[in-house]
């Protein structure tokens, strides 16, 4: 059985299946929508309401991270930039907040920076990484675990 050697860096891409998610999901919304009894003016500006909030999740989807570094100690840090020069100067110092969701096929928890009140919540699935999904999402899983019983 294989350890958890710290650090350990998981990269990060844009996950396809939960861009279909969100897309089908928004998709059923306008169906259900445009079967409502509502006056035309209430469906368009529901539908309107509806066009924003998916291009808001788009936008907060292309925003994530492109690098989780995970340390022993139960902080962590986050890369925003895409270059392949993995300096210390973009690496983002956050806390992992309780309350982290962690299943096999999927991985919910949310950051904050340090010393900062400023953060966001990561959705991960199997192909959210780059290299070996279902391997990365198990040690971010087991990490999040560890980090939970360790509080």
């Amino acid at each position: 059985m294989e350890t958890l050697a710290f650090p350990v860096l998981l990269e990060l891409k844009n996950s396809r299946r939960l861009f279909v998610f969100l897309l089908l999901a928004h998709g059923l919304a306008v169906a259900a929508c445009l079967f409502t009894p509502w006056p035309l003016w209430g469906q368009g500006l529901f539908l309107l309401l509806l066009a924003g909030n998916f291009v808001h999740a788009l936008r907060r989807l292309a925003r994530q991270p492109m690098r989780i570094i995970l340390a022993e100690n139960g902080n962590l840090h986050l890369a925003f930039s895409s270059d392949d020069a993995r300096s210390s100067e973009d690496l983002l110092p956050a806390c992992a907040c309780s309350g982290a969701l962690a299943l096999p096929w999927l991985s919910v928890f949310s950051w904050r920076e340090e010393g900062m009140s400023t953060g966001g919540t990561l959705v991960l699935l199997p192909d959210s990484f780059r290299i070996d999904g279902k391997d990365s999402l198990r040690r971010l899983n087991i990490w999040l675990r560890w980090k939970r019983q360790s509080d």
